[in-house]
């Protein structure tokens, strides 16, 4: 196992900004590192990839695994090592006065929450424009570390202990249906369970599958497009979730017996 700790600081010590991107990283670790061990005045993420590790909070230690997001605020007391053989993760701190109102507005906490799959390509891009201190790289580095942050609290929906994952996806379904991408991996993804468990949930639970709910739900949607308006068939395709007007069709004239522009009204 090879094992690393990269670290890239930007060229700078402020900006004409209210903040600006100060350092990330990439690194796997087999025991403590002396440098997690600080009171930071920067806000900070870790973006766990592999391994896992223990982080420390108020004096409280909580497990961090792959997939997850732990922020430590500014001013805390950093300290976190690997909880079992190694510990692979990829971070990002942001300095200024108002880094905090940043992470504040974005709705992060400090803590663990699930985030899904590291977005290392975000990350070695900011590696690169980082080192500049150009205007326009520093500005191309603020980009990529909103379109890291925004990934890292995008995802939001958590299991409840009262309703479970099957009442979970099928909230998470009324809500997003119109997301092309939004399918029974991305619901366990989002929901973090097992694919499989999910679906036999949610079969047992609506007498139906969570394919079979999501495609009656955008179809319900697309009945009332082509009810209500006169926008195109490509166009309801795409406001209902469908990959494409020829899928939309197909799958309409499968469950009716009509195809979309018979179902005018």
């Amino acid at each position: 196992m090879k094992v690393f700790s990269n670290c890239i600081f930007a060229p700078i010590r402020k900006s004409e900004f209210g903040f600006f991107v100060r350092s990330t990283g990439h690194a796997r670790l087999d025991r403590i590192d002396r440098g997690s061990c600080k009171r930071a005045h920067f806000p900070e993420i870790f973006w766990v990839m592999d391994g896992a590790g223990h982080f420390v909070l108020n004096g409280k230690q909580h497990l961090v695994k792959p997939g997850y997001v732990w922020y430590y605020p500014v001013w805390s007391e950093h300290y976190f090592f690997p909880a079992s053989s190694f510990l692979e993760y990829r971070f990002l701190t942001i300095e200024g006065k108002s880094a905090p109102l940043l992470f504040d507005g974005l709705g992060f906490k400090g803590g663990a929450h699930y985030a899904g799959e590291c977005p290392e390509n975000l990350f070695r891009k900011l590696e690169l424009e980082i080192a500049s201190p150009e205007r326009k790289r520093r500005l191309a580095s603020l980009s990529l570390a909103f379109s890291i942050l925004t990934l890292a609290c995008s995802v939001t929906k958590r299991i409840s202990g009262t309703k479970g994952c099957a009442e979970e996806a099928r909230l998470l379904i009324e809500e997003d249906f119109a997301d092309p991408a939004l399918n029974v991996a991305r619901l366990a993804e989002l929901l973090h369970v097992n694919r499989v468990s999910l679906s036999r949930s949610f079969s047992r639970r609506y007498g139906t599958s969570v394919s079979g709910y999501l495609n009656g739900r955008r179809i319900q949607s697309a009945l009332e497009y082509l009810k209500d308006t006169r926008l195109s068939i490509s166009e309801i395709a795409s406001l209902c979730g469908f990959s494409s007007a020829s899928y939309f069709s197909r799958v309409v004239a499968e469950t009716t017996g009509r195809p979309p522009g018979k179902l005018r009204f």
